[in-house]
């Protein structure tokens, strides 16, 4: 969960039953005392908002508002130091209900999520006292905002949508806006021009198949500032290239460009200075292994010592800032002799080292500060987990290896993850795993307390196969597909899930199986009081059953995102 502190935005799209008093989403302390929630009552045809004070004082805020039962609404709460303000619109935008209140003092959310801090969707957090009331209906998107009070609701998207563009606009003091570059259908954002194959994936993003995007209206940047970028990319196995650029024409002058290769196993950052021309910094990561990444890297163009600067995160892992040899220089606006590319680098034959793979994001913010902040560009979307952060589960830390971050799981349990996204209907999930020969268990599952599976994993010695236990939207009963292929033989195998709706497409190492779903997959939420997500295991009502034995080296998750080609 990001964290809140005095100012930020809760979105929600829900759909009430008749008759419903119930919480959209509470942050409690376990025992009941609401730190953030929003309330719904159709008895008193009122929506409230609980918050703690900073001196620890409980209040609320009425918005009299009768929500119509059986029909969709977006809700938004932007909160800012002194006042909330609500906004509720229909599936038109058209809005319904708007209004602004004064808070008795700055809100004291707590952070992070602990057996005191409880984030629960539909419900209050309550282990003593009375049950706590439970949402009846529907929530197909909540948002949590940090930082921003929003003015207007975020509509959901359909699946298999492109997300809106964002564009850039410059302020009098320099700083711009995050543009995405992904968007080729907006002369406005980045008038960005597709050259061969380029597909628009399921969710939004872009699936590279050869072809490339050349940025025709990127903007210069400043000679004593620099730019944040941010990239989600599954790039595909033994795969080297570029995942941007920005040249010449020839290429041979390259202001900035990341290149990641196979080959050495690691990115490169290159760029250019005017004393020493072009320069290159190696970087002991690797991403072209058919695995999910997030990449978030900030360049400083010149520091107090008139020296560049490079901040790297992969992952959501922060490495050494780097001191790079002197000042970066950026070959300015775009024209004939300065090209921004993404997805390869500029050459005398038209383009070298093209990428083959798929972003989900490419966003670009120029004028950044020294501190090299990147998690503005993705807070107001959770995009990306990296399932394997210790700091993100219940696990002990002795079950993660220091130096490698891979988990062993010894077949007496699994690893519940605390913190993670909004599955929904479409979604990605990529491992690499080595399961013990003999052994049946779940790869991860998503379930309630009881075992029902929302969508799990689970592979099988017995019958050597995976099978994709899921509930689907407008059925009661469990549903699931087998695939006939087998990963309990002590060997480490590359796994990628892609759910897009009514669609599933699973790769084990070089094999590709697909099926079509009775259903739109049917998640139960963020974590909760009844919606468990683990890896190595499923819930039951003893805790737990069918344990992997074996050792996870990666796993990540995109949220809202489907893969084009798996």
């Amino acid at each position: 969960m990001p964290q809140l502190e005095s100012v930020f935005s809760i979105v929600a799209t829900v759909e009430r039953a008749p008759g419903t008093a119930g919480y959209v989403v509470s942050l409690s302390d376990g025992n009941g005392l609401r730190y953030v929630a929003v309330f719904y009552s159709d008895i008193s045809g009122s929506l409230l908002f609980f918050y703690t004070t900073l001196s620890g004082e409980q209040q609320s805020v009425r918005f009299s508002y009768i929500l119509p039962a059986v029909s969709r609404r977006h809700l938004l709460l932007a909160v800012s130091q002194t006042e909330v303000s609500c906004i509720i619109t229909d599936d038109a935008g058209e809005v319904d209900f708007e209004s602004t209140a004064t808070l008795a003092s700055s809100l004291s959310p707590c952070y992070p999520l602990s057996p005191a801090c409880v984030l629960s969707v539909g419900t209050r957090g309550a282990e003593v006292g009375p049950a706590s009331t439970s949402w009846i209906g529907a929530i197909s998107r909540l948002l949590l905002v940090p930082n921003v009070a929003l003015d207007t609701p975020v509509a959901p998207l359909p699946a298999s949508t492109t997300a809106p563009p964002t564009t850039t606009s410059t302020g009098s003091d320099g700083t711009s806006s995050i543009l995405n570059l992904l968007d080729t259908s907006a002369p406005s954002a980045s008038n960005a021009t597709v050259l061969g194959t380029v597909d628009t994936a399921p969710g939004g993003g872009l699936s590279f198949g050869g072809g490339v995007v050349r940025v025709d209206n990127h903007p210069p940047t400043d000679s004593d500032a620099g730019f944040s970028i941010a990239i989600t990319a599954r790039q595909a196995l033994n795969d080297n290239g570029y995942l941007f650029a920005k040249t010449n024409a020839a290429g041979d002058e390259r202001s900035y460009g990341l290149y990641s290769s196979s080959t050495s196993n690691r990115l490169s950052f290159y760029y250019h200075t005017d004393t020493t021309g072009s320069e290159v910094v190696h970087l002991p990561v690797s991403i072209s292994d058919g695995q999910l990444h997030q990449v978030l890297l900030t360049v400083v163009f010149a520091n107090d010592q008139s020296q560049g600067e490079l901040h790297l995160t992969v992952d959501e892992e922060e490495y050494d800032t780097i001191t790079l040899a002197g000042a970066v220089v950026d070959c300015g606006a775009a024209g004939p002799d300065c090209v921004f590319y993404i997805g390869q680098r500029s050459s005398t034959t038209g383009g070298a080292f093209v990428f083959r793979g798929q972003m989900f994001q490419f966003t670009w913010r120029g004028g950044v500060e020294p501190a090299g902040d990147t998690q503005s560009l993705t807070s107001s979307l959770w995009l990306f987990s990296n399932l394997l952060l210790p700091t993100i589960s219940n696990a002990p830390e002795d079950e993660y290896n220091s130096l490698t971050g891979d988990l062993t799981l010894d077949g007496s349990n699994g690893v519940r993850i605390l913190d993670h996204g909004g599955f929904g209907s479409t979604f990605v999930i990529s491992m690499r795993v080595m399961q013990l020969a003999g052994n049946n268990g779940y790869l991860f599952a998503q379930s309630d307390g009881q075992g029902f599976r929302h969508f799990s994993l689970y592979s099988s010695s017995t019958s050597n196969a995976l099978t994709f236990y899921y509930a689907a939207q407008g059925f009661r009963t469990q549903q699931s597909v087998r695939f006939d292929v087998a990963i309990a033989d002590s060997t480490v195998h590359t796994i990628t899930v892609s759910v897009d709706s009514t669609r599933i497409d699973l790769r084990v190492d070089d094999q590709t199986f697909s099926a079509v779903l009775v259903g739109a997959v049917d998640d139960c939420g963020l974590e909760g009081a009844n919606c468990f997500f683990h890896l190595g295991q499923r819930t039951s009502a003893l805790g737990g059953a069918f344990f992997l034995r074996g050792i996870v080296l990666d796993a990540a998750a995109v949220y809202a995102h489907a893969l084009q080609t798996i």
